[in-house]
């Protein structure tokens, strides 16, 4: 059987950013694992069909909530359409009900 390999490259950003966005996701994670089950979906695979990644995603009676953790209240046109069609995609191959979350840091 052969393993998959998940290592990833990712782009430059600097090191306080990603360690803020990345404890916020944790902190947020860990609230709302607590309720809902996880659902893991590939960067790669969302990429490769022109969608945008996923912050976090759960399923609970039969409907995906995908999360996008922010720092800052700002979202770009075009992140909003990769977001919306990753929520498509998965819609289509889950044949689910599919809702977007927003969720900004607090001041």
């Amino acid at each position: 059987m052969e393993l998959a390999k998940f290592t990833e490259n990712h782009s430059k950003v600097s090191k306080s950013t990603v360690e803020i966005g990345t404890s916020l996701e944790i902190e947020i994670s860990k609230k709302i694992h607590n309720e809902k089950i996880p659902l893991l979906i590939s960067e790669n695979f969302l990429r490769s069909k022109n969608c945008g990644q996923i912050d976090l995603a759960t399923f609970k009676n039969g409907m995906v909530t995908i999360y996008e953790i922010k720092k800052v209240r700002i979202l770009h046109h075009k992140q909003i359409l990769r977001i919306n069609r990753s929520a498509n995609l998965i819609a289509e191959y889950l044949s689910a009900s599919v809702r977007i979350k927003y969720i900004f840091a607090k001041k």
